[in-house]
């Protein structure tokens, strides 16, 4: 007779067991996860793109909208991609171009993750395998899929200043500062920055 409790015992703790692994993968609120959580779609230009569509801009044109609650200006000749719209979980892949954002967001390069905190720019040189990100208030995180300098797989953006990575191994990053009348998209930066609610 106690062979039998003892089998239904493990039994029980199996079952109990892979249900939580199960509801833990899935991200299931009572397994310990954050629960079911929509993904919010972007509202660019008054148009609505879901998980997944990419939103871009012409030769002579600039967009601006929301994912959630981060706002987003693309500047001309820009293509992104909504990867995921949930949130705090905000994330996009530039495929090329300029955005600005205010707000916290990811942005997938290749490999290369970045992570914007607050009021920031990022641009993807498609062409050339690279991209920069210039901090205007908040900072921001680059993550490598590699160590980079002696143990290090990201680094830090720091408010007002720019930097230029590689997308594609080897991985390399410079800084500098950033400066508007320098800049190739002086207008761009100007509109975007004047207008509400930047």
């Amino acid at each position: 007779m106690q062979n039998r409790n003892t089998y239904y015992l493990a039994g029980l703790v199996g079952i109990i067991s892979v249900s939580l692994l199960i509801g833990y993968r899935f991200d299931a609120g009572w397994a310990g996860g954050s629960g079911y959580q929509a993904h919010q779609l972007a509202m660019i230009d008054g148009n609505e793109y879901e998980r997944g569509e990419i939103f871009r801009t012409k030769e002579d044109q600039w967009s601006k909208g929301t994912i959630g609650k981060v706002y987003i200006w693309l500047d001309q000749n820009t293509e992104v991609k909504l990867i995921d719209g949930r949130e705090g979980k905000i994330t996009v892949n530039v495929i090329q171009g300029r955005i600005i954002t205010d707000g916290t967001v990811t942005i997938q390069t290749r490999e290369v993750l970045t992570k914007l905190l607050d009021l920031s720019s990022f641009v993807h040189y498609s062409w050339l395998d690279e991209a920069e990100v210039i901090s205007f208030t908040g900072g921001a995180n680059i993550i490598f899929p590699e160590d980079i300098v002696q143990g290090e797989n990201q680094k830090d953006v720091q408010t007002s200043e720019i930097i230029q990575f590689s997308t594609l191994e080897p991985y390399t990053f410079k800084s500098s500062e950033f400066n508007f009348e320098e800049s190739v998209a002086e207008a761009f930066y100007r509109q975007a920055l004047s207008t509400p609610p930047f």
